[in-house]
């Protein structure tokens, strides 16, 4: 099940809301938020740490949030936006997507399952997944959309979205950080 990833300014199901987020990971301009970020709860009155974050999709190695995980309070965590989603099931080879309706031009925020480097496709990676371009206004799929992935080690992997709007799976058996660019026409020449 695909659940909405929480962001900084995200409000919890005490009143309160997410103080914390990785600045270099961000969805429709606000930082994502990890596992141990901060949350202010004014039903507790004090700064909680986000206790829980997903095992099979990091930025840096540590767990991004989405919505329904708890905060070491007790609080639930909502979701204001959900143009960016993550396949909660997550794991070995294929497991799961992350979801962005980003216009065209602008980076995507990191690939879901603890995106991979160098090389597509490696059998029984430990961290794989894929991109999935949504349209934020009718929450179909967007095929035939032309993407590039930049990996650690400098090279690109170069595509079209199929038609459930994905990229082709990137896989590794180390974390580390790809980088999707939604392709114009511009950008090719």
């Amino acid at each position: 099940m695909a659940r909405a990833v929480i962001c900084k300014g995200d409000p919890t199901s005490h009143g309160g809301k997410v103080l914390e987020g990785n600045e270099n990971a961000t969805c429709l301009g606000k930082p994502i938020a990890l596992k141990g970020h901060k949350t202010y709860c004014p039903l507790c009155k004090g700064q909680f740490p986000i206790a829980e974050g997903l095992g099979h999709h990091s930025f840096g190695g540590i767990g991004t949030v989405v919505e329904g995980m708890k905060t070491a309070c007790g609080a639930t965590l909502i979701a204001t936006q959900h143009v960016m989603t993550v396949d909660d099931g997550g794991g070995g080879s294929g497991g799961g997507g992350a979801v962005t309706g980003d216009s065209p031009s602008q980076a995507a925020p990191g690939a879901q399952n603890s995106p991979a480097a160098k090389v597509a496709g490696q059998p029984g990676a430990a961290y794989a997944g894929t991109f999935r371009a949504i349209d934020e206004h009718t929450g179909e799929p967007i095929a035939g959309l032309p993407y590039r992935i930049d990996l650690p080690d400098g090279t690109s992997l170069r595509g079209v979205t199929g038609a459930d709007g994905r990229t082709e799976p990137v896989q590794h058996h180390d974390p580390a950080t790809v980088t999707l660019h939604w392709e114009t026409l511009e950008d090719k020449s």
